[in-house]
């Protein structure tokens, strides 16, 4: 199974990837993320395509799309430190809420059939505008359902 992890250098996003790497159910599995692998939170892995790219690039996310047609996606990028949430409200919103919407319109795009996994930390509890961005995303939004339409 072709899989992809939006997030994928993060803390969550990397153990994400090492779990399954080593589940080994997945013929093919990429990783995307603007950090590099030198950034990653973990070392890289044989097998594991790692690209570089900002969810927030709708061309890019569009070409990843194009190109792998994952059948699975876990859509773990963000913009997650409640702090920077709060200093930069506009980037939170640009790569929560945008960068998700490029994600979708290039499943649509692209004809991917693929099943999209959400996963939010803890930090919901807090109240920041971190929060709001993905609340925005992942409950029952009119955008997941406008997008579950098709």
């Amino acid at each position: 199974m072709k899989t992809l992890v939006t997030g994928s250098a993060g803390f969550i996003g990397s153990h994400l990837v090492g779990f399954l790497h080593d589940s080994q159910h997945i013929s093919r599995l990429c990783g995307f993320d603007w950090a590099t692998d030198a950034q990653s939170d973990s070392p890289p892995l044989s097998g594991v395509k790692l690209v570089t790219g900002d969810i927030r690039d709708r061309d890019a996310v569009d070409s990843l799309m194009q190109q792998l047609k994952p059948q699975r996606i876990y859509h773990l990028a963000a913009q997650s430190f409640p702090t920077l949430s709060w200093k930069e409200p506009v980037l939170t919103s640009q790569t929560n809420i945008i960068g998700t919407i490029h994600l979708f319109e290039a499943i649509l795009k692209n004809y991917v059939r693929t099943n999209v996994h959400f996963f939010s930390p803890l930090s919901l509890l807090l109240p920041t505008p971190y929060r709001l961005t993905r609340i925005a995303v992942i409950v029952k939004s009119p955008l997941i359902w406008a997008y579950k339409r098709h």
